[in-house]
C-alpha cells in the first residue's frame, strides 16, 4: 500500500483523509491506473445506494470514491491533480503595479 514517507507526506498534507483522491480510493500515489480501476469497483460496491439502503453515510462515500475515481482514472486529469496537490504548480501572487511604477520612491512619502 502507502510507503511510510508517502503516509507521512500525506499526514502533513491532508490531515483529512477525506481531502485526497489517493487514501480515498487507499491506493498509493505510484499506482498504475488498473490499481486505481481495481481499487474503484471494490469501493464503488461496497458503498453503492442499492447495497446500501437509506445509509446516508455510505451515499457520501459513493460520491467520494466517484469523485476520486473521476480525478485519477485519465493520465491528464491526474497529472494536473498531482501538480496542484503536490506542489509542482505554485499558486499565483497577486503583482502589485505599484511597486513597479513607483519603486521605493512610494514607500518612503
Amino acid at each position: 500500500m502507502v510507503d511510510e514517507a508517502e503516509e507521512q507526506f500525506f499526514n502533513e498534507h491532508f490531515p483529512n483523509p477525506l481531502n485526497n483522491c489517493y487514501r480515498i480510493l487507499g491506493v498509493p500515489k505510484s499506482a498504475t491506473l488498473e490499481d486505481i480501476k481495481k481499487a474503484y469497483r471494490k469501493l464503488a460496491l461496497q458503498y453503492h445506494p442499492k447495497n446500501n439502503p437509506g445509509n446516508e453515510e455510505a451515499h457520501q462515500r459513493f460520491i467520494q470514491v466517484n469523485e476520486a475515481y473521476n480525478a485519477l482514472s485519465d493520465e491528464f486529469r491526474r497529472q494536473n491533480y498531482d501538480n496542484i496537490w503536490f506542489g509542482a504548480i505554485e499558486p499565483v501572487r497577486a503583482h502589485n503595479i505599484f511597486d513597479d511604477f513607483f519603486g521605493d520612491r512610494w514607500h518612503r512619502v
